[in-house]
């Protein structure tokens, strides 16, 4: 019998990141049978030598993404906090990834991410949804029945998530060939996307590695995200 191919997925951080500050992503990828090969801008990496030697890509929260790379103006009142070395290491790997059809999982950021490569724009500023004070605003959002998001974690309709961010994808700025997945249910701001043009692309709006803030079973994600990463891997 084969040995059982345990994945490796990349996972872009910035170059302050701390081991602390990453172990939930690095845990929650860990559980479901993967490897994270962490990959910071400074490592000067070529983009297209290492999609082509991992078998996912995993996009996680952190700074905004420059306007510029949505070909919009940097609004002076959003507050943006921007990490242009990050977006430069990782806008490039994402487009590599959607051409080589590799799977990818965007987590807050890497959902925003997910929609600027695809060709979408962002609301730049939308305080209602996370907390200033540095904990979690939590609130509802609907999961559409036939999306695969319902599919891979076995609930569609309404159900509470955490909630963490400042930006966001409105349904008038998505990408061309992404759909919604789930949106708020207050306002209709996106709150997951997916690809169904493509083997396993799929963004969520919400910190699903935060286990304690989310419901049970939005751990799925990760173990169907390893799992198409092994079978991309074979």
């Amino acid at each position: 019998m084969a040995d059982i191919v345990s994945p490796l997925i990349a996972l872009p951080v910035p170059n302050a990141a701390t081991e602390r500050g990453l172990e939930p992503y690095v845990r929650a990828i860990e559980e479901a049978g993967g490897h994270c090969l962490l990959v910071r801008p400074s490592d000067g990496h070529d983009p297209e030598a290492l999609i082509s030697s991992v078998d996912g890509l995993y996009l996680i929260a952190g700074a905004d993404i420059h306007p510029s790379h949505y070909h919009a103006e940097a609004d002076p009142n959003a507050g943006l906090m921007v990490d242009e070395d990050r977006d430069a290491l990782e806008l490039p790997l994402v487009r590599l990834a959607i051409a080589r059809d590799l799977p990818i999982l965007g987590i807050c950021r890497g959902m925003q991410l997910l929609n600027v490569a695809f060709g979408g724009k962002l609301l730049q500023d939308i305080p209602q949804h996370r907390n200033r004070e540095g904990g979690p605003e939590f609130h509802d959002i609907h999961i559409l029945a036939k999306s695969r998001l319902a599919e891979i974690i076995g609930v569609s309709g309404d159900i509470k998530v955490n909630s963490r961010h400042h930006q966001a994808v409105h349904p008038s700025n998505l990408a061309p060939g992404l759909e919604t997945a789930a949106y708020r249910t207050e306002d209709g701001v996106i709150e997951a996307l997916e690809s169904h043009s493509h083997t396993w692309v799929l963004g969520v709006q919400a910190h699903p590695q935060r286990k304690e803030e989310m419901p049970k079973n939005f751990g799925n994600l990760f173990s169907s995200f390893v799992q198409a990463s092994m079978r991309y891997a074979r």
